[in-house]
């Protein structure tokens, strides 16, 4: 029999990538991203943006799991959000409840995040919109969720297909997710293992450290 788990875990002291880095992915094209990790690196094309007006950002990844139902880590999350970073939550795929509404993300809006990802759905869209707040989400139902946990905050987590791995046993995400209409893939910056930049029109990926990495995404 399992033990009942924390009501809410948080992992914490992120090391966050150089801010100049991360602005180096500003304005780039995401086919071009994705081609420079072989191809492979988006996201579901399911998890789409709320307001397509409103579908680019860039900044380091912090990444979240909340159980089905429930939007605890969210709001640990909210709390351990640094101005810029880009919330990852992922939620299961669960469709039944909403994992974000319209106050979440104006609180989100207000702390800094510059956007927020999830498997999951969202409700409240037209207040959401009103906040500016980029959002990406696997679609939209008006139930509301409970806030009981368990949940994490900057662990590993997978959404999309695609996993989002810490870097070191701290489980620090150094992960930059970079969006746009075109879809929502992702690259890893400051891992151990890399590959040179390449397929790079402008240069715009071009940097004096290691940067791009197969998949390791938000």
């Amino acid at each position: 029999m399992l033990d009942n788990p924390p009501l809410l875990t948080i992992h914490r002291n992120f090391r966050r990538p150089d801010p100049a880095l991360v602005a180096r992915f500003r304005g780039a094209q995401t086919s071009h991203l994705v081609d420079a990790m072989d191809g492979r690196g988006a996201l579901d094309w399911r998890i789409k943006p709320l307001d397509p007006t409103v579908a680019s950002f860039a900044g380091p990844a912090l990444t979240a799991f909340a159980y089905p139902a429930d939007i605890l880590a969210l709001f640990g999350a909210l709390q351990e959000a640094q101005p810029g970073d880009v919330i990852v939550m992922a939620h299961d795929g669960f469709t039944r409840t909403a994992i974000i509404g319209d106050i979440a993300a104006g609180l989100l809006r207000n702390k800094g995040v510059a956007a927020f990802v999830t498997d999951g759905l969202a409700r409240d869209r037209a207040g959401i919109v009103a906040t500016g707040l980029p959002l990406f989400c696997a679609g939209i139902v008006p139930n509301s969720p409970a806030m009981n946990g368990p949940g994490t905050v900057g662990a590993p987590v997978t959404l999309g297909d695609v996993h989002a791995r810490a870097t070191s046993s701290l489980a620090m995400p150094t992960v930059s997710s970079l969006s746009h209409r075109n879809g929502l893939p992702a690259c890893s910056i400051g891992s151990t293992r890399f590959a040179p930049p390449r397929r790079a029109p402008n240069n715009w990926c071009a940097t004096a450290q290691p940067c791009l990495m197969v998949c390791a995404a938000c």
